[in-house]
């Protein structure tokens, strides 16, 4: 959900909201009835949970200095994998 601002020429500032993208031009002011037009601002969106607003804090701290990588990361004890031995008709196919 997104908040948008209007304004109401009796009332003032009024904020509603709605889903984005869904916002009309003008809406009914909740005070007087009257039409308030929409104001334009930033965007004032809902991060989200707290797992979301630490992701988006974490990557803004490090968007500017990146982390320095010193040394190659360790393998984990992942063996290399052997591919599969080709199958004996293969050799049977044209080639170019």
């Amino acid at each position: 959900m997104v908040t948008y601002q209007y304004v109401c020429d009796q009332d003032g500032l009024t904020e509603v909201n709605r889903p984005m993208g869904t916002a009309p031009r003008w809406t009914p002011c909740p005070e007087c009835s009257q039409p308030a037009r929409r104001s334009f601002t930033g965007p004032m969106v809902a991060h989200g949970d707290q797992h979301a607003r630490r992701l988006i804090e974490s990557t803004a701290a490090t968007s500017d200095r990146p982390d320095v990588v010193t040394a190659i990361p360790p393998t984990g004890g992942m063996a290399r994998r052997r591919s599969a031995a080709p199958h004996r008709l293969l050799n049977k196919l044209p080639r170019p």
